[in-house]
């Protein structure tokens, strides 16, 4: 393994215990999963070329199908980490990828991932014998995205002569504090809106059911003031 993975690979690993439960998106050949095994960790492989799943199969080891644009996992997770996975998306999609992590994180936990450092896109069959896509990437650019994609980034370092961006970043919350109804969360789900949800038990649901009536009622006397102001009353 090369140096400059290693230390960052470490690096993640040391926010996590022994205990904690981590998922590899896109395993490939096994490196990176072999080396955290290696130091005693326990880590779900996956993919998603049936040629790279049986490729682990026959290593006997344990992995998943997994299409990262549509994640469908029930299962949650301490960290994901990805190395040289999300370089083969446009940035829409790694927006889209980022929610979806974000369901399979469990609170506070952490994503690492990996990116190539340029200014373009472009189609290349380096290590393989078909065109890949390849999206390069700036650390403002993806710092903006994980700011809006409710991720802190703990740490992010160019490695390789500036080759690599190697990122780890940590699920963040934003609290609304609000009531919601009918079918909103499966609403915002459906539209990749990132949220957490809270349940509220008697006591707390009074006072913000009684918060969100004087809301309600500014927003009305608001829209009648204006329509007055307009002289459409």
């Amino acid at each position: 393994m090369k140096w400059e993975f290693k230390d960052w690979i470490d690096k993640a690993l040391s926010y996590v215990s022994k205990e904690s439960k981590i998922l590899e998106i896109w395993t490939w050949w096994g490196r990176d999963s072999d080396y955290i095994e290696s130091l005693w960790y326990c880590i779900q492989r996956s993919d998603y070329p049936d040629s790279f799943i049986e490729y682990n199969k026959k290593r006997w080891k344990e992995i998943i199908k997994l299409d990262i644009l549509n994640i469908d996992l029930i299962e949650k997770y301490d960290l994901v980490f990805a190395n040289a996975v999300l370089l083969h998306f446009k940035k829409s999609q790694v927006k889209k990828i980022l929610s979806n992590v974000r369901w399979i994180l469990n609170e506070w936990w952490f994503f690492v991932f990996s990116l190539k450092k340029w200014y373009w896109e472009e189609f290349n069959d380096a290590k393989v014998d078909w065109p890949r896509f390849f999206k390069y990437w700036q650390n403002e650019e993806i710092m903006n995205i994980l700011n809006s994609s409710w991720f802190e980034a703990k740490y992010l370092e160019n490695a390789d002569w500036n080759k690599w961006i190697h990122i780890i970043c940590q699920k963040s919350s934003i609290k609304y504090n609000k009531l919601v109804r009918d079918f909103i969360p499966e609403i915002m789900k459906k539209q990749w809106k990132v949220f957490d949800i809270h349940t509220a038990d008697n006591d707390e649901y009074q006072k913000k059911l009684w918060e969100k009536l004087l809301e309600e009622v500014e927003e009305f006397n608001n829209a009648e003031n204006e329509k007055i102001r307009r002289g459409c009353f």
